[in-house]
């Protein structure tokens, strides 16, 4: 398949064939830039991969601008469009909520922040120097097709069971069973109709071209076949628009592609044969399995689903809704790249569905339109809609060209292909969220169809030319040594900041390494101990370990808050120790004094940390409330100094998320250390407004009330526990039977009461 080049002379390596296969190794390797954590952190590990490879590319296309003098980069239909999204990104980050979540992610995910968005942005553009030909344009497909189908593999071996991770030491105890390589299911549906378009530009290429190498389609036809099983099993109860979406443009392909071709009969015959064929292929397993009758009968029951909570469109628009309407700077450029979550947690509808997920932060929306017009208003909506009306216009464009391309039916072919991928992810918006991989492959396809373009029209595409001079730069003439020398050292500037960046991104992932590891370490211990009581000193060990992990990570990457907020935490968990320790000791000795020592240096660590990460990141309520508990710990070992800053950081932490009842009842908590009863009832107030359901803040408000006297207003907060309990199966748990000792405790009294009035009244 790949014949367009027949030249045996071997390469001289250069800088621009360097470019090209790292290029390629970035579109293979992406895909499989995994690290399991045990939370929404997939992101990260692939932008560094991006940025530690683009770095190098970006560096070195700046050095052949300086010896070179002039560098000519392809334009593209879609570049005013990619512009016009690139400044609604950059006014939303100045603008930002937190600017430094919508530089680096929320978090420091990387991924959907603008630092990564640029970088991808300079990759590509790069990209239209080095890449030269059709045969380069297919091996980059290639590239991702490959890499992909390794993640599509495993994700199959996910699903039916198998620890996919359990080769890897320190990933075997981090493995989420059941679901794709990718976390995400509906991300990982998005890239698997990607592949299957892709794949199925390959197959009818092949069948155009009637001879030629078989490896590009034996390639094409496995990542087919894996990408449709992929797509049968993550599909289940995720929705079928993209699924229709898929159908509609293969369809497309047929009518606005090949029939355009002017091919002989018999191919188009077979070129039918085979869309028609992969479409059946994807959508009758697909609906079959959306069935549940049949889907039990279908899937084993030895393999668990795993389903995956996201956001429905109700509650993703309210909260859309909500930032538009919240101010008029706010409506037009939104919360800021990255800010989904601060958005989330400001607006989040009364829903008892997320009552039940009170905990859990969503960094996204339940599809790419909610989540960008909350992060970048109404500017990236009309961004986002022009980008939308130049791919339209370049469809129309390019599909009225190939009768003048008729003489490279093959050619044509893939710029249908290409142009068809570009409107798929455009149009996916509405069904699902980008990840940093899809982002990638977008503006990847634009770079790839802009060499293409050049290709079809020998040469004639518009270009941008960037010059910097035009002095002679030869060693031999005067004038040239002086050039001679500035250039190289401007190469060496450029080198040492590349490296310097380079060695960021190094940074970042050994630190990923790092806290990998200790969560690696934190399940393994807790499985240790699920049956069993650690002793004082097992828990020093394993706080220790945890500690060193933590604040090793946070070395390597100081700025990030997650780690800062973990590191934090750990050291309070060694205030704790210590304090443990010096109760039991008793009596004066050197070991006590060195154990208040460690106190206080732990305190003062535990709240650097976690200060850190407010300094950061201050719109992430998880910041606040995470120095909140460790303020709260404190005054729980007796530093009751620290009850003001507590309740401090619990409003500050309420403000970010005012539905969260946890913060109120922790209010609650501080204010009775205060000796503050009302308060204290005013909080629970608060959580019972929100959550009637939550038996530990009707516990403690009857607990209150019978310090205040008010006995019927304490039977009737513990009837109410009383009754959640019982409706909720939970009759046999130490709260229900210390609730209904309680009430019987009130009936001799009550009684007593009762017979007292009546001799009274006689």
């Amino acid at each position: 398949m790949l014949t367009d080049s027949k030249t045996v002379e071997k390469k001289k390596l250069s800088i621009p064939v360097i470019q090209k296969y790292i290029f390629f190794l970035i579109l293979f390797i992406t895909p499989l830039a995994i690290m399991p954590f045990p939370w929404d952190w997939t992101e990260r590990s692939m932008s560094l991969v991006i940025l530690g490879l683009s770095t190098i590319v970006i560096s070195l296309e700046i050095i052949r601008l300086i010896w070179e003098g002039k560098a000519t980069f392809l334009k593209s239909a879609l570049d005013g469009g990619i512009l016009a999204i690139l400044v609604s990104f950059i006014l939303s980050t100045i603008f930002s909520r937190d600017i430094s979540s919508s530089l680096w992610g929320t978090d420091g995910r990387l991924g959907a922040g603008l630092i990564v968005f640029v970088t991808i942005l300079l990759l590509c553009i790069s990209a239209r120097t080095f890449i030269k030909n059709v045969k380069e344009i297919k091996i980059a497909l290639l590239a991702f097709v490959v890499g992909f189908t390794i993640v599509n593999l495993l994700s199959i071996f996910s699903f039916i069971g198998v620890n996919i991770w359990g080769f890897i030491p320190v990933y075997k105890d981090l493995a989420q069973i059941g679901l794709p390589l990718l976390r995400s299911s509906k991300t990982h549906l998005l890239v698997n109709f990607i592949m299957m378009l892709i794949s199925t530009g390959f197959i009818v290429d092949f069948i155009l071209n009637r001879h030629g190498k078989r490896t590009a389609l034996t390639i094409a036809i496995v990542a087919s076949v894996l990408s449709g099983i992929n797509i049968w099993i993550f599909s289940i109860n995720q929705g079928i628009g993209m699924i229709i979406l898929f159908v509609l443009l293969l369809i497309a392909l047929w009518f606005f592609g090949v029939r355009r071709l002017k091919i002989e009969k018999v191919v188009s015959k077979d070129i039918l044969i085979a869309i028609v064929g992969i479409i059946l292929f994807v959508l009758i397993p697909t609906i079959l399995l959306q069935i549940p009758s049949l889907r039990t009968i279908i899937i084993p029951k030895s393999i668990n689903l795993v389903a995956q909570v996201s956001l429905g469109s109700d509650v993703s628009w309210i909260i859309a809704a909500s930032v538009f309407v919240a101010s008029f700077g706010r409506g037009l450029l939104g919360m800021g790249m990255d800010t989904y979550s601060v958005a989330y947690n400001l607006y989040k509808p009364l829903n008892q569905n997320l009552l039940q997920y009170n905990g859990v932060n969503f960094y996204y929306a339940g599809s790419e339109i909610f989540t960008q017009f909350s992060n970048g208003g109404l500017i990236w909506l009309l961004a986002w809609g022009f980008f939308g009306f130049v791919i339209f216009r370049m469809l129309r464009r390019d599909l009225g060209k190939i009768k003048i391309y008729k003489e490279e039916i093959n050619n044509s072919w893939l710029l249908v292909v290409l142009d068809i991928v570009i409107l798929f992810i455009f149009l996916s918006s509405l069904f699902a969220v980008y990840s940093v991989l899809v982002v990638l492959l977008l503006i990847v396809m634009i770079a790839l169809r802009s060499v293409l373009l050049e290709v079809l029209s020998k040469g004639t595409e518009e270009k941008f030319v960037v010059k910097l001079w035009t002095a002679n730069l030869k060693p031999e003439n005067e004038t040239g040594k002086t050039s001679y020398n500035l250039s190289i050292v401007l190469s060496v500037v450029v080198a040492c900041v590349g490296m310097g960046a380079l060695g960021m991104w190094v940074s970042k992932t050994i630190a990923s390494a790092y806290l990998l590891k200790a969560e690696s370490f934190s399940v393994e211990q807790n499985a240790r101990y699920k049956d069993i009581t650690p002793t004082i000193e097992e828990r020093e060990i394993f706080i220790n370990s945890m500690t060193y992990y933590y604040a090793t990570a946070s070395k390597f990457d100081g700025n990030n808050p997650l780690m800062n907020r973990k590191t934090g935490g750990m050291y309070l968990e060694l205030v704790g120790i210590s304090a443990e320790k010096y109760s039991k000791n008793g009596g004066d000795s050197t070991e006590n004094a060195d154990l208040i020592s460690s106190v206080g240096k732990w305190k003062n660590y535990a709240l650097d940390y976690t200060r850190k990460s407010i300094d950061t990141n201050p719109a992430e309520y998880s910041n606040w409330e995470t120095r909140a508990q460790v303020y709260m710990g404190l005054v729980g070992m007796g530093f009751k100094d620290y009850a003001s800053d507590s309740l401090y950081s619990l409003q500050k932490a309420a403000e970010l998320n005012p539905l969260n009842y946890e913060l109120y009842y922790s209010q609650a908590q501080v204010y009775l250390v205060n000796g503050d009863k009302d308060s204290a009832l005013s909080a629970l107030t608060k959580v019972l407004s929100i959550n009637a359901q939550h038996v530990p803040s009707l516990m403690l408000a009857a607990d209150i009330n019978k310090q205040k006297g008010n006995t019927d207003v304490y039977e009737s907060y513990l009837k109410a526990a009383k009754k959640i309990l019982e409706n909720g199966g939970q009759t046999n748990t130490d709260v229900y039977k210390q609730i209904t000792e309680k009430l019987n405790a009130t009936v001799p009294t009550s009684s007593t009461t009762e017979t007292t009035n009546t001799t009274d009244a006689n």
